[in-house]
């Protein structure tokens, strides 16, 4: 949360705590300055004394890297990352976590009540309202700027579980796509089209990370894309394409019958159709896994 927000939340909980049994709190501050600030004005002392869990700010439990809800349980949370599975539950496992959104005071107030659902509405608390103050000596300390003034000998370290991109082809006048895999669904997410949760070690490896793609929608999908991407990779490398795959003969037998197009000039790739793919976030990683598969667009209606 803002820092306003949870300054609020440690005057609503002060001098209580939020009980030992299920329930817990878990607080992210928005950022490294903000919990410094919190650090300094006491706020985060106030939070760790009921009980509350002060986590570092980064982009966790969203995602499934802490507080994943409990099978069966209910998270109420200050985000919107509240997709379907978002958390990394699997329902074809029999697991089943609900999130709802809610007010951060609403949120404090209800862990002020051990967990029982309560408004902030029907507290009565004396809010202290500190004033915020940006340090960015944390940000200069630790933040490497480049900018203008690149240190192009600098060597990248790449631990074994980071791999670099593999080559991409650039864009021909021609391209021939097969549609690899149709959803109905009102919206296909981000987290459909790339699961979050058990993926999240292979964010910096775009060849495992694709191996997931779509794999909780249309599981069938990463095998059929590799099928087509086998043709335009026997084509880069000068080889026949129609040994690599048969049915594009027919394929391109029909094209020549109204277009004149070379094949070893033609790129040739996959497409999904779905009515609206792609709302969410990690869009870079939702469109770079298909295009690490040979994908080349994504057909919309």
């Amino acid at each position: 949360g803002g820092f306003e927000n949870i300054c609020d939340a440690a005057d609503i909980l002060a001098g209580k705590y939020i009980g030992s049994d299920e329930f817990s709190l878990s607080i992210y501050p928005a950022s490294q300055p903000i919990f410094m600030e919190l650090v300094k004005n006491g706020a985060v002392a106030k939070l760790m004394e009921t009980g509350a869990t002060i986590r570092t700010a980064f982009c966790g439990p969203c995602f499934g890297a802490g507080d994943v809800p409990a099978n069966k349980g209910l998270s109420i949370r200050h985000t919107t990352r509240n997709f379907p599975n978002r958390e990394g539950s699997k329902i074809t496992n029999g697991q089943i976590a609900s999130v709802a959104l809610m007010d951060a005071r609403s949120i404090a107030a209800t862990a002020a009540n051990q967990g029982y659902l309560t408004s902030a509405e029907d507290i009565d608390v004396n809010f202290g309202k500190p004033s915020y103050h940006f340090d960015r000596k944390i940000y200069e300390n630790r933040v490497y700027n480049g900018i203008g003034r690149a240190d192009t000998g600098a060597e990248l370290k790449f631990g074994p579980g980071i791999v670099d991109w593999p080559a991409m082809s650039k864009l021909s006048e021609d391209m021939v796509l097969k549609v690899v895999s149709v959803i109905h669904d009102p919206v296909t997410t981000t987290d459909e089209l790339i699961p979050s949760g058990e993926t999240s070690s292979y964010r910096s490896n775009p060849l495992a990370l694709a191996e997931f793609t779509l794999s909780r929608k249309d599981p069938a999908y990463v095998d059929r894309a590799k099928a087509i991407q086998k043709a335009e990779k026997a084509r880069i490398a000068g080889e026949d394409i129609f040994s690599a795959n048969r049915e594009l003969k027919q394929v391109y037998d029909t094209i020549a019958e109204k277009f004149d197009i070379d094949p070893e000039k033609t790129q040739i790739g996959s497409t999904i159709y779905a009515v609206k793919p792609g709302d969410g976030s990690a869009r870079e990683q939702a469109a770079s896994c298909q295009k690490v598969l040979g994908g080349f667009a994504n057909i919309a209606r």
